[in-house]
């Protein structure tokens, strides 16, 4: 009767560990999935890259200069996603730089090449969009990089901005 006592006991412990310890198992094995997850995307990204820059080789001679320059910057796209893909891998987080970069050549991108299959407003919004963040990259180029470089944003100067989140 001892034995099945302790042995309950026991079962009890180890279920209480567990239960305690779950929480930790989960993200561990969502982390190792999430960095498996942009592995693959960073390998799949060299490979569209790889077959984008072949075809384009391939079909240089019937290219047409505007598919020749939409499709040199969907590689510049592409080389950016790549970027923060690789930069998101080695740090566990996001490059604040890059993304804001991205978000300037794609709206460009949109704008020249295909601006004539959307609505206006929506092409007006693509111009703000892409215009107010290259407003922001070059005003605040050096916090940007400086955010990069630091692990933590809370490590950064950011003058009127911490003073502003100070006060609310």
């Amino acid at each position: 009767m001892i034995k099945i006592i302790k042995l309950i006991l026991f079962i009890k412990k180890v279920i209480k560990k567990f239960l305690h310890d779950l929480p930790e198992y989960i993200i561990r094995f969502s982390g190792g999935a999430i960095s498996f997850l942009i592995f693959f995307m960073i390998i799949a990204l060299i490979a569209y890259a790889g077959a984008k820059a072949i075809s384009i080789y391939q079909g240089f001679a019937d290219y047409s200069p505007g598919n020749v320059l939409y499709d040199t910057a969907l590689l510049v796209v592409i080389i950016k996603a790549y970027k923060i893909l690789l930069y998101y891998y080695r740090r566990n987080r996001v490059s604040i730089k890059h993304i804001i970069e991205i978000s300037i050549i794609v709206p460009a991108i949109e704008l020249v090449f295909a601006a004539g299959e959307r609505a206006l407003w929506i092409t007006v919004l693509l111009g703000a969009f892409g215009v107010a963040n290259l407003l922001i990259y070059i005003f605040f180029y050096e916090k940007l990089s400086k955010i990069d470089k630091k692990e933590c944003i809370s490590d950064v100067d950011l003058g009127p901005i911490k003073n502003f989140r100070q006060s609310s």
